[in-house]
């Protein structure tokens, strides 16, 4: 029964960084081309121009890209260290991954928001 736990936890914990590893992909070779609500990185910055719109798309994908390869690393290492664990030790070790791994997604905003106020003014025009 452990290993099959270690198996689910392991596929579980995967997810957060294959999906940004996919979408950071995804954004860098077909991002969203118009600014819309549904997809893409959607700010009120990052909606003011579509000038704006294109360059959150890209410095998104370069961040999550990035990111998601370090959490997938980390992830993969985390579980090979749990391999033999007790399942208690397998299930507290992969809420710790997951609200790591959350929180790395939640904060990738805070230097996507910041580029985007270092070259952009309020009304979203190109910074001079």
């Amino acid at each position: 029964m452990l290993m099959v736990t270690w198996v689910l936890m392991f596929i579980s914990s995967l997810l957060v960084p294959l999906t940004m590893l996919g979408f950071g992909y995804w954004f860098s070779v077909k991002p969203p081309q118009y600014i819309n609500f549904a997809f893409g990185y959607r700010t009120k910055r990052s909606m003011k121009s579509q000038e704006a719109w294109d360059f959150a798309q890209y410095a998104m994908s370069k961040l999550w890209t990035k990111y998601g390869m370090i959490m997938l690393a980390v992830t993969v290492l985390i579980y090979i260290l749990l391999l033999w664990q007790t399942e208690d030790v397998v299930y507290w070790a992969t809420l710790a991954v997951s609200l790591g791994q959350i929180a790395a997604l939640i904060l990738t905003i805070f230097p996507v928001e910041s580029a985007l106020k270092r070259n952009f003014d309020e009304h979203g025009n190109l910074k001079k």
